[in-house]
């Protein structure tokens, strides 16, 4: 499976009119945030889960779902992998606990969910180095704050 991943910029009190949701772009279901006037794409979909039965617009929608709610309840700041009820999931993660809140998508279960993070990182994103952080663990957290200020809009 292959992803993109593209994160909104500032904070939720920062900007209260950022909104996710899923359209399709360029023959792709796509999950998008607005900030203001700007379209920013985030994730894009190009595959299904076989596993899971859900087809890339259900999985856009249920992502750009979840992100609405964390973005609604001022919960995302940073986002990572983990396990939630033993499956794997790219999700929100409080820095303080490193643990997953929230999720943005679960993954089919034996999927490897750091592998599939980074895989949905848009290298425009990550250009100068201060985006991702790694603890002493191998654990990798994304600032959504500092990775899509580097991501133009469309």
């Amino acid at each position: 499976m292959s992803y993109i991943l593209l994160l909104f910029l500032g904070s939720p009190k920062a900007y209260p009119s950022n909104t996710f949701y899923c359209t399709v772009r360029n023959s792709v279901f796509t999950t998008m945030v607005r900030i203001n006037s700007k379209k920013i794409p985030f994730i894009y979909w190009r595959f299904e889960d076989s596993i899971n039965n859900l087809t890339p617009e259900e999985r856009c929608k249920i992502a750009s779902d979840n992100l609405q709610a964390a973005q609604d309840n001022n919960m995302l700041d940073q986002i990572s992998y983990g396990y939630i009820e033993d499956q794997p999931t790219i999700c929100i993660v409080d820095k303080k606990s490193e643990e997953c809140n929230e999720p943005i998508i679960m993954l089919s279960p034996g999927t490897d969910p750091k592998s599939v993070l980074l895989q949905m990182l848009d290298l425009r994103g990550i250009v100068d180095g201060e985006v991702i952080e790694q603890n002493s663990r191998g654990r990798v957290y994304v600032n959504i704050s500092e990775y899509i200020s580097n991501i133009p809009p469309d």
